[in-house]
């Protein structure tokens, strides 16, 4: 399981892995526009603040 994150504001993007970073979750930059958490820990710590889409 993965998430991908995508907002094409330096603002916002910031603002998101700033979150990540304060939690302890890992994660990368695939491309300009897009964060992603990848490891399953990590999705899952995540997931306990984001509902995952269905």
């Amino acid at each position: 399981m993965r998430y991908h994150f995508s907002n094409r504001s330096d603002d916002i993007r910031g603002l998101f892995t700033a979150a990540l970073d304060h939690m302890g979750i890992p994660w990368t930059r695939p491309s300009t526009y897009v964060i992603a958490v990848y490891r399953k820990a990590a999705v899952a710590r995540l997931e306990e603040f984001v509902v995952p889409k269905s």
